[in-house]
């Protein structure tokens, strides 16, 4: 696949993401994946691919800890151990939050360079809610950036 066909597979990933989400206005795209693609060379053999948001319930837990909307993502990756820990030492690491017209706002924790042969990054989607004037985490949805392509069933091969 040519570098060509690469980059509007990504815009096309970026165009259903968006779709998802709200328009999309960047705010969930991955700066390393266009990087990625552009280092792949045509002939590998394999598709690079995104798996589709999948929620994960067992991360929706509240927060010990009262915080602004800004701070909850950080925090909730940390309580996580998402980052701040040895391994996360090595990851790039991108946090974005940002408010909605609703009165919510949606938060993201972006780690690459996962070191492990069918990932090389994942995406969490925080949707926020002030509660009590904390705001919290109510779900909690998760992508991975897979190295060799997804199977049918949204798994990394």
């Amino acid at each position: 696949m040519g570098r060509l066909q690469r980059l509007l597979l990504l815009v096309l990933a970026g165009l259903v993401a968006g779709c998802a989400n709200e328009p999309d206005d960047d705010f969930f795209a991955q700066p390393e994946w266009a990087n990625y693609l552009d280092r792949i060379p045509a002939d590998m053999g394999f598709e690079p691919a995104v798996t589709d948001w999948e929620r994960d319930q067992s991360l929706e837990t509240d927060l010990n800890e009262c915080k602004e909307a800004q701070d909850t993502p950080e925090a909730w990756a940390v309580f996580h151990d998402l980052i701040d820990t040895e391994e996360s030492d090595h990851l790039i690491i991108d946090i974005r939050t940002r408010y909605n017209q609703d009165d919510t706002a949606t938060g993201l924790v972006q780690r690459w360079g996962l070191k492990d042969d069918a990932v090389a990054g994942s995406d969490h989607q925080l949707a926020l809610e002030e509660i009590d004037g904390c705001w919290q985490p109510t779900r909690v949805e998760v992508r991975h950036y897979c190295r060799r392509g997804k199977s049918e069933d949204n798994l990394c091969l």
